[in-house]
């Protein structure tokens, strides 16, 4: 974890692609690790506050995460993205995946330049 720390990018990346690929039983772990597990995983793939990271974390919204675990379901995973999304771009779509990827793609004033608005 020490590379999550520095906000190391390439982190973020590959724990992202573990979301969207990984198989359901990948944590095999209790329900309640599991949760926290997909919610530090979710954390992670924000680390780096890049242009990559929003790109990251809108690919996840519709992601089917609940399938990771019985006690959070995909779309409290998914507001958990969202709020992530919001703090690093004070921009608001909630879940809408289709909002966010229409915003992003419309090249939002800062993320020209690699800065993420704040």
């Amino acid at each position: 974890m020490a590379a999550a720390r520095r906000k190391d990018a390439k982190v973020a990346q590959q724990v992202s692609r573990l979301l969207k690929d990984a198989p359901d039983d990948f944590f095999d772990e209790s329900e309640f690790t599991n949760t926290h597990a997909v919610g530090h995983a979710i954390d992670v793939c924000s680390i780096d506050e890049s242009p990559v990271a929003v790109r990251k974390l809108i690919s996840l919204l519709d992601g089917d995460l609940g399938r990771f675990d019985v006690y959070a379901t995909s779309a409290e995973f998914d507001r958990l993205v969202a709020a992530h999304l919001i703090e690093l771009t004070d921009v608001s779509f909630g879940t809408d995946k289709s909002k966010w990827e229409a915003w992003f793609e419309q090249g939002h004033p800062g993320f020209d330049s690699g800065e993420v608005v704040r």
